[in-house]
């Protein structure tokens, strides 16, 4: 160990006992990690608690001057009121008997506006891997210098917690007086990505010193929806600054990316999210028209079919079940959405049949189905506002600076009228929730100076997992980031970029797919060696098998007993032409041509369906993808991958994605 080494443990060991921060060499901040700062109760369910410790750690607030200098000169700030304290956890493998630790790994948030104890469950997914386990409250979210308006978010105001269209004037003008407006820009994508680069590499510099400066130390990023922005543009930073002037830069901190539910910089803004939700939807729907069961009864245009149900639904058809054309509209989507990976997509399919048919059978499981989904689109929005540490405020600081277009200055009207638009001109089946409860108009910050872009050189391996029903951040989305991974100059030795879809999976693949969790771990273990394909073959949407679930609202046959009667403008049926060209497309055998930028077997069909542009280029992915994942996977895979597949695949799903993007 070098002198530099014991002296910085010698610092750590001192600091420690006295709980209190400090400076370690050449000014360098050390973090004063204790159990005892960390909260009393587990945050999450699951949550690994052997080893955990948490810290507080300062951060500059406004960023200022060039690349990290900020960070690294964060100790010499002028006023508390430059810096801003940042609530950091991590869990050290070696308490857990996972060995000594061999990195980072850091399980980043979405939102935005999310704190980092929604990622806490997921800790129990890592417990025996030997990485030290990083997870932290993004800038003014949770413990991290939160930013709230307490009249607003008062139990006693008008809404509780939840900050209403007539309060935020008010809640914009406290932030201002509080924080200032360049002070509320300093809560920005960019900072953030800071933050983690900034921590990582004082928990690098300790635990190497700790080991005596083990060569195979690596830190990985990985990010969930809003999360996948932050990490990318950490990424970005250390590609487009000078890392080697020490003076500006922390260098290259990140070794490797995983991105979940990826937030595409270049395309995502909230008011699209609608569109994203429809798309998802109608990606299930073109599924049930090749599938044997659900195409026999809603024909081979199911978007069709339910366009045609929801004409009829507004012209007083089937009163009688007691449920509302537009609250069925906005729950398609949010439904299609939870619907959890490996179980049949039966709650929105049986729905539309039975309410086309609306006959005496029907009508008990449809408002079975009506008190069901009541509570679920209840419980979803109490959950956007509520969740622990989670901050409205932030939400709209980043929103502003980020992954909004130019408003004009708001009126409280505003979002309502840009969602009349939306369903105007794109049809879209639903609405999100999110998307009328910010007047982001209202508040005016300067555009990130990185927003929009995305990396031309790349260093790290980036290993993007994307679900092809994600509504929240499409699975479109995940193939643009992929494809400007590809065409990103990669010096000799880098890995190229990876692609794992969970063809069944929504909005958060690692929690919804089991097989995710060892196929990341085997990329981390062999970035090079690692096969997406193999490792993640495709799985056909199920309209068939009712779950218990689905029984008790449609009863052992969902579907009813025949198809229903549309009419001679509404419901296609399927031709035996029809179904050999469905056959066919199922089991994959119309496949052709290669991906050679992507060096893969990449194959399409061509599609007889006239849609709008986003939704096309969503239901090619899910053809393209279906009939590339129809090849028997390799044989090859080593004994370790097999048994570690084996062993996650028993484990149950932890991570929550009810976030924004």
């Amino acid at each position: 160990m070098t002198r530099a080494g014991v002296l910085v443990l010698v610092v750590v060991a001192v600091l420690v006992a006295l709980g209190v921060a400090g400076i370690g060499v050449e000014g360098q901040q050390v973090i004063s990690w204790s159990a005892d700062n960390c909260p009393t109760e587990p945050e999450g369910e699951g949550e690994v608690q052997d080893g955990k410790e948490c810290a507080e750690v300062t951060v500059p607030l406004h960023g200022a001057g060039v690349g990290d200098t900020a960070w690294l000169n964060v100790n010499d700030a002028g006023n508390n009121n430059d810096t801003i304290t940042l609530f950091v956890r991590r869990y050290r493998p070696e308490a857990r008997n996972a060995g000594a630790s061999r990195g980072q790994l850091w399980l980043i948030p979405g939102g935005p506006g999310q704190a980092g104890s929604e990622m806490t469950p997921l800790t129990a997914h890592f417990a025996d891997e030997p990485y030290t386990l990083v997870i932290a409250d993004h800038r003014g979210t949770g413990r991290s210098s939160y930013l709230g308006c307490p009249d607003a978010e008062a139990e006693s105001s008008p809404a509780g917690p939840k900050i209403t269209l007539a309060e935020w004037g008010g809640c914009i003008q406290h932030l201002e007086a509080q924080w200032t407006r360049a002070g509320l820009q300093g809560f920005s994508t960019t900072n953030a990505a800071r933050d983690v680069r900034y921590i990582a590499s004082l928990i690098r510099e300790e635990e190497e010193a700790a080991s005596g400066g083990a060569n195979d130390y690596k830190i990985t990023l990985f990010g969930s929806s809003y999360g996948t922005l932050v990490a990318n543009r950490a990424v970005l930073l250390e590609e487009e600054e000078d890392v080697d002037n020490t003076a500006t830069s922390l260098g290259r901190v990140i070794d490797a990316i995983a991105l979940d539910g990826t937030v595409y910089p270049k395309g995502y803004v909230l008011t699209a999210q609608s569109q994203f939700f429809t798309a998802a939807l109608r990606v299930t729907l073109d599924a049930c028209a090749v599938d044997d069961t659900c195409g026999g009864y809603l024909g081979l245009e199911p978007s069709n079919t339910l366009d045609l149900l929801l004409e009829r639904l507004r012209g007083g058809h089937c009163r009688q079940a007691g449920i509302d054309p537009e609250e069925y509209r906005l729950m398609l989507g949010m439904l299609n959405s939870l619907q959890p990976a490996g179980l049949p997509h039966i709650l929105v399919t049986a729905s539309i049949v039975r309410l086309l048919r609306c006959g005496e059978d029907d009508l008990p499981a449809l408002r079975r189905f009506n008190d069901f989904t009541h509570t679920v689109v209840s419980n979803v929005r109490a959950s956007l506002t509520h969740g622990p540490g989670f901050s409205q405020a932030a939400l709209m600081a980043v929103a502003a600076q980020e992954i909004i277009e130019d408003l004009p200055v708001g009126s409280d009207d505003f979002w309502t009228n840009t969602d009349r638009n939306l369903e105007r001109s794109l049809h879209a089946l639903f609405v999100h929730p999110r998307v009328v409860a910010y007047p982001i108009g209202l508040i005016r910050l300067p555009r990130d100076a990185y927003a929009g872009r995305t990396p031309t050189s790349l260093h790290v391996p980036v290993l993007l997992l994307s679900g092809l029903l994600d509504a929240n951040t499409p699975h479109l989305f995940s193939r643009l980031m992929y494809l400007d991974y590809m065409q990103a100059q990669r010096p000799a030795g880098v890995a190229p970029p990876k692609m794992l879809v969970a063809s069944t999976s929504g909005h958060g693949v690692l929690n919804q797919d089991t097989r995710a969790l060892p196929c990341m771990l085997e990329w981390m273990d062999d970035p090079h060696g690692f096969d997406a394909e193999q490792c993640m073959p495709f799985v056909p949407l199920s309209f068939t098998s009712p779950s218990e679930h689905d029984r008790r609202i449609f009863g052992d046959t969902p579907y009813g007993a025949s198809p229903p009667d549309t009419g001679p403008a509404g419901l296609l049926p399927r031709t035996g032409a029809e179904d050999a060209i469905a056959a066919a497309v199922s089991d994959g055998s119309i496949a052709s041509a290669s991906d050679a930028q992507g060096g893969r077997a990449a194959r399409t069909v061509t599609v007889f369906v006239v849609l709008d542009f986003l939704v096309l280029l969503a239901l090619c992915g899910f053809v393209a993808v279906l009939a590339r994942r129809s090849s028997p996977p390799s044989s090859s895979s080593s004994s370790s991958s097999s048994s570690r597949r084996e062993k996650y695949s028993l484990q149950e799903n932890l991570l929550p994605s009810s976030d924004t993007p």
